[in-house]
């Protein structure tokens, strides 16, 4: 038996260790207080604690992180995030894609968990155009959720993140197509111009500031497959000031769209950017 001191919070015991780092896993327990693990053992643990938990026949692991999801687009819709915990998702990465909950203006870009309601105000058969204008899907967004898209930058939705609550950790990432729709508008669909580009730079820096860990690009549907090499290249190295990472939905299948009936894709093109 292990000398530990007498109480604790939580003590996790009988379970099947497996701690992450590629050992073996075994069985044992863990203690926990002031929400920090203070001793991990396959040793019989003493000592008592204000909540004990048996987990014989269960794994106890560290969270898994989810590098590559969206859920930062449906997170103030659904801030328990059960889909996630319930699978030991505690972190996830999120603004892929080049699509995040931000920076927006006059007009805000399709957000997948906004599908309906973009149907709704813009029905379509085939093609939904990427933007909407914001005060055309507040109104039916007030209608339905009883709140407003009220936040420009993506510190602001940090803000309303924090105050409404969330059960997963979340670490941000930009998406550079809705800095391309903010600074382009409803015109994205050409190449953008040396002015532009430095506009994007600026929207780059201040998410990067206000918390934001890097750009992601989503380069083969809209906004994205429009812009250039040297536009995604400028923004990258602005998020590189800041010690952030680049994440590419990569241009190899061609602009990636639903289509007409005999409608064929575009031909698959070669590279990532």
């Amino acid at each position: 038996m292990i000398k530990m001191a007498e109480y604790y919070d939580i003590i996790i015991k009988n379970g099947l260790i497996v701690d992450g780092t590629g050992n073996p896993r075994y069985k044992g327990s863990l203690v926990i207080r002031d929400e920090i693990i203070v001793s991990i053992s396959g040793e019989k643990i003493s000592g008592s604690a204000d909540k004990i938990i048996e987990a014989e026949g269960l794994v106890v692991s560290p969270g898994f992180i989810d590098v590559h999801n969206h859920g930062d687009l449906s997170i103030l819709y659904y801030p328990d995030a059960p889909g996630f915990i319930r699978q030991g998702i505690t972190t996830f990465v999120g603004g892929q894609c080049g699509n995040s909950p931000g920076p927006f203006g006059e007009y805000i870009g399709l957000p997948w968990v906004l599908s309906d309601l973009y149907e709704e105000i813009e029905p379509s058969m085939y093609v939904k155009e990427w933007l909407q204008p914001r005060d055309k899907l507040n109104e039916r967004h007030r209608e339905v959720y009883g709140w407003e898209i009220d936040w420009n930058t993506m510190g602001d939705f940090f803000h309303r993140v924090k105050d409404n609550g969330i059960a997963p950790n979340y670490v941000p990432m930009v998406g550079h197509g809705d800095i391309r729709s903010l600074v382009m508008g409803p015109d994205y669909k050409r190449e953008a111009t040396d002015s532009e580009i430095k506009e994007m730079v600026q929207h780059t820096r201040r998410a990067m500031e206000e918390g934001c860990k890097g750009i992601t690009t989503g380069r083969d549907y809209d906004p994205g497959i429009w812009a250039t090499f040297d536009e995604v290249l400028e923004c990258a190295k602005a998020a590189a000031r800041y010690e952030g990472i680049y994440q590419s939905h990569c241009l190899r299948t061609g602009h990636r769209k639903p289509r007409r009936p005999g409608e064929w894709p575009p031909k698959k093109t070669e590279g990532v950017l």
